[in-house]
């Protein structure tokens, strides 16, 4: 999805009638544009890190070595810091926003700058939750690759695990007391498949951990969305409650007109009935007969 940011840089690109510099700080609209810059690089920050994501589950579902494995989930935890980190930074400046906005629309109610701001602000806090939540999709989808990778080593060490205790070794917190039994019979293959299960279910956690942790970034980013919409719904009605003021108005204004020209023609009649009388009383008192 376009930002608005580059729509409204597209719109006064194109319109020759209005000479704004964007480059110019002096600009209302390069005032408002300004912030949503660094907004918009960290946005497509995020939708690189789901998109580098979703590449890791597909190269972890197809590997079958634990090195890889391995690697693949390290380069999955950088990823995940970074876009937390990027997550808070953009969170943290459109709060700066909302703010400013706040307080430029106290000062300047109902302008045509400041309905500006709030669009930039809505269009960008919906961006975001959007980028957001394509992220959180995408790690827990990986996440689910994880879990099945666990069952099938799991289905390796115990061949006769219920699926009760399939459950119980994913989602619980201790996947080798459900194996133990199969354990103490096991060779030495085993002891490293379970070594591999438990490693894998540490870091199934830590997943879920960030999930949780992005969950509320999404959250927060739900209700902010929630007020700009809120806002923009007011601006809305403002507008169109405009346009009926205006709606009317010109209504009104083609019937003063046709008044006007009725009370004109009507005029124009009466003036022409009173010469005619004129000219009849002429010739009657001065023409030959008179």
């Amino acid at each position: 999805m376009q930002s608005r940011l580059d729509d409204l840089r597209a719109g006064l690109a194109k319109d020759d009638a209005v000479k704004v510099d964007l480059d110019d700080a002096k600009s209302p609209v390069a005032d408002a544009l300004a912030p949503y810059e660094d907004i918009q690089f960290g946005i497509e920050a995020i939708d690189k890190h789901t998109a580098d994501v979703t590449a890791l589950r597909s190269r972890f579902a197809a590997s079958v070595r634990e090195d890889e494995h391995r690697a693949i989930m390290s380069d999955l935890d950088g990823i995940m810091l970074a876009t937390r980190r990027e997550g808070r930074s953009i969170k943290k400046k459109l709060d700066g926003l909302m703010a400013e906005n706040a307080a430029y629309l106290a000062k300047n109610p109902a302008s045509t700058s400041g309905q500006m701001r709030e669009n930039l602000l809505a269009s960008h806090a919906a961006r975001f939750q959007k980028s957001m939540q394509a992220f959180q999709d995408a790690t827990t989808a990986f996440n689910d690759a994880v879990k099945t990778r666990i069952a099938r080593q799991a289905k390796i060490v115990k061949p006769d695990i219920t699926d009760e205790e399939m459950e119980q070794v994913v989602q619980g917190g201790n996947p080798s007391a459900i194996l133990q039994d199969a354990m103490s019979a096991g060779d030495g293959e085993m002891t490293e498949t379970m070594r591999q299960i438990e490693e894998k279910h540490q870091k199934m956690l830590e997943i879920e951990q960030g999930v949780k942790e992005l969950q509320e970034l999404f959250n927060d980013m739900a209700v902010l969305v929630d007020l700009q919409g809120e806002t923009l719904n007011v601006i809305e009605r403002n507008v169109a409650e405009t346009k009926s003021y205006a709606h009317q108005g010109e209504t009104s204004l083609q019937k003063a007109e046709v008044y006007q020209a009725s009370a004109r023609k009507k005029k124009m009649i009466i003036l022409l009935i009173l010469m005619i009388i004129v000219a009849l009383c002429i010739l009657y008192f001065f023409g030959p007969w008179g």
